[in-house]
């Protein structure tokens, strides 16, 4: 879907489309013996991208963006006149809130988000590494969590980092600790409005 356009943005997707006729074969570069599998990595995905689209007088600006646990990668491609079209952005929750967590979430999301608007077919099981990835994530450690929640003075802090707690337990299938996390935070959430309401 397109969420931001310029005047001549027609122009774009018709250079688009003659270059996405010639990138098919990226994902095909590769051997991935590990689940032996055909795939290309980010940087060979980034490769071919950047060779078709640049014959036709395109290029392609990806931008990440974090919030409340949650990563999102924008895809601009912009042709040599200045036109441009922006799509939707790819989103996923960091499997882990430190900058290894957050920076794989980044990587596969500009993966895929480059190989779907450059049409490029993923040969690869994308289902089977996620849960293999999923696998290797750790369960939510509950001390931590607290630790981490004590540290918010806002209500509305406390309410978005609840969300990204949430979020990384739907993605490990992490439900064992659930109820006491969220009577944690309700309990935090109450005192915190109950103190900006005497202010």
């Amino acid at each position: 879907m397109i969420i931001d356009k310029s005047e001549g943005f027609a122009k774009v997707l018709a250079s688009m489309a003659k270059a996405n006729m010639e990138t098919d074969n990226a994902l095909k570069k590769k051997e991935n013996s590990h689940f032996k599998s055909k795939y290309a990595d980010l940087s060979q995905v980034i490769e071919a991208v950047k060779e078709t689209y640049s014959k036709h007088g395109l290029a392609v600006i990806q931008t990440p963006t974090y919030e409340a646990g949650h990563v999102k990668v924008y895809c601009t491609v912009v042709n040599e006149s200045g036109e441009y079209v922006t799509f939707a952005p790819s989103e996923a929750p960091a499997t882990k809130l430190d900058p290894q967590g957050v920076g794989s979430a980044i990587t596969y999301l500009r993966r895929y988000s480059a190989s779907a608007m450059a049409f490029i077919t993923q040969e690869d099981d994308d289902g089977q590494q996620a849960a293999k990835q999923q696998a290797m994530v750790p369960k939510i450690d509950v001390k931590q969590e607290k630790e981490a929640f004590d540290t918010i003075a806002d209500a509305d802090q406390l309410g978005a980092a609840w969300k990204s707690c949430v979020a990384r337990m739907q993605a490990t299938n992490d439900i064992e600790h659930f109820e006491e996390l969220k009577g944690y935070v309700t309990a935090l959430g109450t005192k915190l409005k109950g103190g900006q309401n005497a202010k």
